[in-house]
């Protein structure tokens, strides 16, 4: 049975909204729920990325263009491999927008 891990958030003005989180030996993490918003409608091109790292190489495993402000989300089972580092980035809105982020995991 999974283990609830994190419900982790990011709030930032322009600037990248960063939520990372590594994987003990042995287990998985699996990525549930992304939610993201910006106050404004992004005055730079918004992406919501996630991205695995194993140590050796980076693998994108969900990249979204963000064009309005939100609030959005997504409903997911992304899963990483064994001792894994997963990130969810938000990337910046542009000069005086907030963006917010929070991600939902758990190990496996």
């Amino acid at each position: 049975m999974p283990t609830q891990l994190a419900n982790a958030s990011d709030l930032k003005t322009n600037a990248e909204c960063l939520i990372e989180i590594q994987a003990p030996v042995g287990k998985r993490l699996v990525v549930h729920g992304v939610q993201w918003s910006y106050s404004a409608a992004p005055t730079a091109e918004g992406t919501l990325s996630i991205f695995r790292y194993d140590g050796a190489a980076e693998y994108t495993l969900l990249q979204s263009f963000i064009l309005a402000g939100g609030p959005g989300s997504f409903s997911l089972a992304l899963v990483g491999n064994d001792g894994d580092v997963v990130s969810v980035v938000l990337s910046a809105g542009g000069t005086s927008i907030q963006g917010s982020l929070n991600a939902q995991f758990t190990l496996e």
